[in-house]
């Protein structure tokens, strides 16, 4: 009997059916026994409130002894138990007891509250008068300041006795209204359990070789039959969504991990989807919302621009655009879809920032060391073309111009030197010998080498190396050669009679080397490039040198795992440091 369908739909609903009632008529007293407290409560408010005013009004706290006079009277005509109370908390007039038998009221909730906010309420059982009462006090106040609280009181005694009686009204209601919605129920599911043979047949005939149904000799009961049927249906959706799911995710995975950005456009010009490479190149913030338009989102009216063209023409649009504010070169290919997603566009982001400034490289490089070259190889034309035309024959005017050769040649030797030097330190194929070198020793050696070059520029070459300075890790060969650099760059730089310094100092984890002049200084244009391969400033294209050696010192240090910067004020001479890590 219970394995039929009928009876396990009927009973559970049945019980859920008396439940909900039950649940019903409690629901339903406690909103009655709400209400009435509500209405007594805002009862007892507004009558305090009257009370303080009047309180105040007849100035009753200037005679303490008709306080109570006039307490009787207002619980007579309230029906309310009324108290008056001090700031302190003592009782200095009551309705229903004498008031100087009573203790202090100060730790009572209902004035504390109206003390400090105005109004208290609080329901509590009362020892003095044996039942539960519902307290509200409201504050009066002399010269600005609360003076104590007018409390009301009323017992909840008649109001539990509505509520009971209210109560057993609504669960008489609330049984009979069960009893009679259970049979309409069971009537209903009576008249609900034939059709759901037909349900299961046409819920598996997709499933079965026939259109018949196939009803397995260990089913029991036509809701088995159902379920395993959902069942099937469920494990069919379930393969279909996880196949999804997968391929979601890898299509996630490779947006992620593309080097180009990705959007994706609709016909009303919203982003619908969009990649961490997109959001990186025009400085989106990750949290930035999607279905927003590509103008407020990315901010370039030239994407727009290009989306707008694909979609006018359904043609493949490419455009090279560059952001000022980001510093960006920024090529965008707007692809229409087609057929795929019909009326959207892909559009393909690729920085070519590195792409256009390693063109710039190479024009300036190009550039430059044409110029290098240009310089010692007409003089040497020049000079050889002297020769020719008969300088042979005076001895001492062709050993000049050969010594002048040579010099040139020298020149010649040195820049390309100094380029396979640079390209080898660039591709790291200098090995570099790390060991504990000690930095005082350094620049004492590196001092005494240039020692020479400042006695004839008429300049002072100092050391100011502290004591129990840590070793630095370095090559020592290759530091030197940076700083011979830079102390040869600040004497050629200062005029006669200044002053050049090499010193170091700690920092944490680090040693830091600098050199000081008191030369012409470094124009604040020039500071940002002067490490760059060939750039010179203007007092530099006036003194002999190839423009590397600062280009070579960069990387050398850099290769160390230090930095290496300038700085300087144009006239007042140059500070150049770099970094070492300590041993």
């Amino acid at each position: 009997m219970f394995a039929s369908i009928r009876w396990r739909i009927a009973i559970p609903l049945v019980l859920i059916i008396c439940l909900s009632m039950a649940g019903l008529g409690v629901v339903l007293s406690n909103l009655v026994r709400q209400s009435k407290m509500e209405d007594i409560q805002q009862g007892l408010e507004t009558s305090v409130l009257l009370l303080a005013e009047q309180l105040v009004q007849q100035d009753l706290l200037q005679n303490p002894s008709q306080i109570d006079e006039h307490v009787d009277d207002w619980a007579r005509v309230t029906g309310m138990r009324i108290t008056v109370i001090d700031a302190s908390g003592e009782v200095i007039g009551e309705s229903h007891q004498d008031h100087n038998q009573m203790e202090n009221h100060a730790d009572r909730p209902e004035f504390l509250q109206a003390m400090s906010s105005g109004l208290g309420n609080s329901v509590r059982y009362s020892e003095t008068l044996d039942f539960d009462m519902l307290y509200t006090a409201a504050p009066f106040a002399i010269d600005g300041e609360n003076a104590g609280v007018v409390r009301a009181a009323f017992s909840l005694e008649s109001l539990e006795d509505d509520v009971q009686e209210l109560q057993e009204t609504i669960w008489l209601g609330a049984g009979i209204s069960a009893l009679v919605m259970a049979s309409v129920a069971l009537w209903f599911y009576n008249r609900t359990v034939s059709p759901l043979a037909s349900l299961i047949a046409s819920t598996r005939g997709d499933q079965a070789e026939d259109s018949g149904v196939k009803i397995h000799p260990d089913r029991r009961d036509d809701i088995d039959q159902l379920a395993l049927a959902l069942d099937g249906m469920t494990a069919q959706l379930q393969a279909r969504f996880e196949a999804l799911q997968a391929e979601r995710a890898k299509l996630s995975a490779i947006l992620a991990q593309m080097t180009d950005g990705v959007l994706l456009v609709t016909p009303e010009g919203d982003v619908t989807m969009t990649n961490t490479a997109a959001r990186e190149l025009f400085d989106v913030p990750i949290e930035s919302p999607l279905g927003i338009s590509l103008i407020r989102l990315f901010g370039q009216h030239q994407l727009v621009e290009i989306w707008e063209e694909c979609l006018r023409t359904g043609e493949i649009r490419i455009l090279e655009m560059q952001s000022p504010r980001l510093s960006r070169h920024i090529q965008a290919t707007a692809i229409p879809l087609g057929e795929i997603l019909i009326e959207h566009t892909l559009i393909m982001l690729r920085d070519l920032t590195e792409m256009r400034r390693l063109e710039t490289v190479r024009r300036d490089f190009l550039s430059n060391i044409s110029h290098e070259l240009r310089t010692p190889l007409a003089s040497l034309k020049a000079l050889s073309e002297t020769l020719e035309m008969g300088a042979m024959e005076d001895p001492d005017t062709a050993e000049r111009f050969i010594a002048l050769m040579k010099k040139e040649l020298d020149s010649l030797a040195q820049l390309v030197s100094e380029l396979l030097e640079l390209s080898r330190i660039e591709s790291g194929q200098v090995p570099l010998k790390l060991l504990g070198v000690d930095p005082c020793a350094l620049m004492a050696k590196v001092s005494e080498r240039m020692a020479l070059q400042a006695e004839h520029a008429e300049l002072t070459l100092k050391v100011d190396c502290p004591e129990n300075l840590p070793q630095v890790l370095a090559d020592l060969p290759r530091i030197e050669q940076v700083l011979l650099n830079l102390v040869h760059n600040a004497i050629k730089f200062t005029r006669p009679g200044g002053e050049v310094v090499l010193g170091s100092s700690v920092r944490p984890s680090m040693i830091e080397f600098f050199v000081i002049d008191t030369g012409v200084g470094i124009p604040a244009a020039d500071l940002s490039r002067i490490f760059e391969r060939f750039y010179k400033t203007a007092q530099g294209r006036q003194r002999e040198g190839t423009g590397l050696g600062l280009a070579i010192a960069k990387h050398l240090v850099e290769a160390h795992g230090g930095q290496i910067w300038a700085e300087s004020e144009e006239g007042q001479g140059s500070i150049f440091r770099f970094t070492l890590p300590q041993a």
